[in-house]
């Protein structure tokens, strides 16, 4: 990423750096930073086939793809909120307590990282596990991974390395 060609606030929505003016969406990001001390980054993104999973109520498996039990954790889908208002960011509060990337019903994605990269390589993944999940979908299902090997990629994300 170009930390050139990405919006710097602070908490007071201050221009630190970047470029362009704070989205409309900015209680979210903000909201984020007061409730979680490991994030610095919030990516909120409409990615094609995250956004056709937040429109269709369908979950993205947790149980697809080792590196989505590593880097992510379950995706959940919060309820519909108004985009642009308070209900957003009130809706979006447990979320962002619980987890590091979850879909906006009708609406989105949103992820956090302890920095940009951290962040967008999660909005990456997410898209990349809808493609996959949807392509599987066409083909007549997936085959998960099993409990056991889950909770050995949950214990490797302990000692996890980027």
């Amino acid at each position: 990423l170009d930390p050139n060609r990405v919006l710097v606030v602070d908490i007071e929505e201050k221009h630190l750096g970047g470029v362009g003016e704070p989205s409309s969406e900015i209680p979210l990001h903000l909201t984020a930073y007061q409730i979680r001390d490991d994030v610095n980054a919030v990516i909120h993104a409409h990615p094609v086939y995250a956004s056709v999973f937040a429109c269709t109520g369908m979950e993205l498996p947790y149980d697809l793809l080792p590196e989505v039990a590593i880097k992510l954790g379950k995706i959940p889908t919060a309820p519909f909120a108004l985009p642009t208002t308070n209900q957003l960011t009130e809706m979006a509060k447990d979320y962002l307590k619980k987890h590091n990337a979850f879909l906006l019903k009708n609406h989105g994605a949103i992820t956090l990282g302890r920095d940009i990269d951290e962040a967008f390589l999660r909005m990456e993944l997410v898209e990349h596990l809808a493609k996959i999940t949807f392509m599987t979908k066409v083909l007549g299902g997936y085959e998960k991974i099993s409990p056991e090997n889950i909770k050995a990629l949950e214990k490797l994300n302990e000692g996890w390395i980027e």
